[in-house]
């Protein structure tokens, strides 16, 4: 048994606050739908660090940039490690706050954090690690594209409640403007993305990356002046790629060869 002094059972809040340098309005966004296109890398695992001094806990988590593109994912690692002196269990509670971007930034949930598991509990010198996934939607503000540019960040905030000791860990965050859409199969039609989505303008444009997943090749059908080239069709793995400007409010796009403007996706850009 430890002869140090005793700490009670403490519950601490982990509070994400994801700031961004972003000042551009959207509507609500929609979860990424994760398929074999989304390639999601493997996360570093921060190292456990001991509390100094009489800190309870301390958490750590790897400093590398956050790098999604539109309606996306990636996962980090959280690592807390409880101090040596702690005798006892105690409770970590992982939450995410979005009041920060509500207040500042007004992206109505466009980039959501979600943390598995969402408790986690440890004894003396003990290290634990939690799940991060950080989601864009649709509608996301692209950072480097804001009128002020640069990097957000992700801001943890470990608080302990009865005592007022808190810690601050950040952790880069970029988005850019680039939406992908994959073309998964021909007759019938089906992509990874909704028949009609909401995007909002960006200050750079939109860089919209078509992909043809299918197994047959296909020209792309789309808004002048980005319509395809009927003599260069895009082969089975193949990518045509473009810039929205942000001067343009909708832009359609379809299988050239087999279908007509009534079957077409459309994006909105608002």
């Amino acid at each position: 048994m430890n002869t140090c002094s005793r700490w009670p059972q403490l519950d601490f809040l982990i509070i994400f606050l994801l700031t961004a340098c972003a000042q551009e309005i959207g509507s609500p966004s929609m979860t990424p739908n994760l398929g074999q296109e989304q390639n999601i890398p493997t996360p570093t695992t921060p190292a456990p660090m001991p509390p100094t001094g009489s800190a309870p806990f301390f958490a750590n988590v790897a400093n590398e940039t956050t790098s999604l593109d539109l309606h996306d994912s990636s996962n980090f690692y959280i690592t807390i490690t409880a101090a040596n002196s702690l005798a006892g269990e105690l409770s970590v509670d992982l939450t995410f706050d979005d009041s920060n971007l509500v207040s500042n930034f007004q992206y109505q949930g466009s980039i959501n954090l979600n943390i598995s598991p969402s408790r986690v509990v440890i004894n003396a010198g003990e290290s634990k690690t939690v799940l991060a996934t950080v989601t864009t939607g649709f509608d996301a503000p692209s950072f480097e594209s804001t009128l002020i540019g640069g990097l957000g960040k992700i801001q943890m905030i470990a608080l302990d409640p009865q005592s007022g000791f808190s810690q601050t860990v950040t952790k880069p965050l970029e988005v850019m403007a680039n939406l992908n859409a994959t073309l998964l199969t021909i007759n019938p039609h089906t992509w990874d993305i909704p028949q009609t989505i909401n995007v909002r303008k960006h200050l750079n444009g939109t860089q919209l990356i078509l992909k043809n997943q299918a197994d047959q090749s296909l020209v792309f059908h789309v808004t002048s002046p980005f319509h395809g080239n009927v003599n260069d069709p895009i082969m089975p793995g193949g990518v045509y790629s473009f810039v929205v400007p942000q001067s343009m409010n909708q832009i359609i796009f379809y299988d050239h060869g087999r279908q007509s403007s009534s079957m077409a996706n459309r994006i909105n850009f608002l």
